[in-house]
């Protein structure tokens, strides 16, 4: 899929269509101008993300359990990325022992949130998510991520 590179966008990667679908309608519910491309598996969103007919999403949804390659190869190969480290990345799970939370961090993961497993529990999560790192936090302009250290 490819994108113009001034669009800004979301990239959600989750490990079933049930969970991207539930992301997606969440995200709808607030309505807004970001548009949200879901991708079911880890090689498919790095193939995406490395592709430069493709704009740089301003923010990652990912999940934590993916079947082929799981979510902290992908957060290791983001972020091994020079043109990929600077996006920030937010770890989904509906549960990860404290040592996995720990590993995501150590990982450069920008957040770590526990998925609610009600809709309009993750509703809210996601109104919140969306007010902080669209709202409140500062982000790379679209199609870019900020260049990290080496």
């Amino acid at each position: 899929m490819e994108r113009q590179r001034a669009r800004r966008y979301i990239l959600s990667v989750q490990n079933s269509r049930p969970d991207g679908r539930l992301i997606e309608e969440a995200f709808r519910q607030d309505g807004g101008e970001i548009e949200l491309l879901t991708l079911e598996s880890g090689d498919a969103a790095l193939k995406h993300l490395r592709d430069p007919r493709n704009g740089l999403p301003c923010l990652i949804l990912l999940a934590a359990r993916l079947p082929a390659m799981s979510g902290l190869e992908i957060l290791r190969a983001a972020k091994a990325d020079k043109r990929l480290r600077g996006i920030p990345i937010l770890v989904f799970a509906t549960y990860l022992q404290p040592r996995e939370v720990e590993e995501f961090f150590a990982e450069q993961a920008s957040s770590v949130i526990d998925l609610p497993g009600r809709l309009e529990e993750l509703e809210n999560t996601v109104r919140l998510l969306k007010a902080y790192w669209l709202g409140i936090a500062g982000l790379p302009p679209a199609g870019q991520a900020a260049q990290g250290g080496t």
